[in-house]
């Protein structure tokens, strides 16, 4: 059965207007939009084959279960309030078929566990200075000055 909210996705990831993406495939804005909204389950081999070229994607992506939502709220942006709602919309289309890879590469292979180095033994200041005293001695000078320019930043100073 065909799923309105993947076509939802992936029209937003290409960053395309409902009026758009039918001018550009040939198949009435109606006929989007009642799919979008899931009045249309049956679409039309040759609609779906239309969509999915333009879309970039495989006629199968339209078929499977609903994507995960990303609120808004766990997702950060440099500049939300500078953003359109448009290129907003495209980032979160992206982290949403970026969650359907990583269940697909789950599902597959017997990954490591993440092994990531953590900082949260140390207080921000003496991270710092840290940063500023060794780092660059083991990291090189452009990985140090990102570190510690990310920790002045975020406000971690404190």
């Amino acid at each position: 059965m065909f799923n309105a909210s993947r076509l939802v996705t992936a029209r937003k990831r290409r960053g395309l207007t409902l009026t758009a993406l039918a001018a550009e495939t040939g198949i009435s804005r109606a006929t989007i939009s009642a799919l979008e909204n899931a009045r249309n389950d049956d679409p039309s081999d040759e609609t779906v084959v239309a969509l999915a070229r333009r879309l970039e994607v495989l006629p199968s992506f339209f078929v499977g279960d609903d994507l995960d939502e990303i609120p808004i709220d766990a997702v950060s942006f440099r500049a939300l309030s500078k953003m359109t709602a448009r290129t907003r919309d495209r980032g979160l289309a992206a982290g949403r078929v970026a969650l359907l890879l990583n269940d697909w590469i789950e599902d597959r292979f017997n990954l490591p566990p993440a092994d990531l180095p953590t900082l949260s033994r140390r207080p921000p200041r003496s991270l710092l200075k840290s940063c500023a005293l060794d780092g660059a001695s083991e990291s090189g000078p452009s990985e140090t000055w990102f570190i510690c320019s990310r920790l002045t930043v975020s406000g971690s100073t404190r």
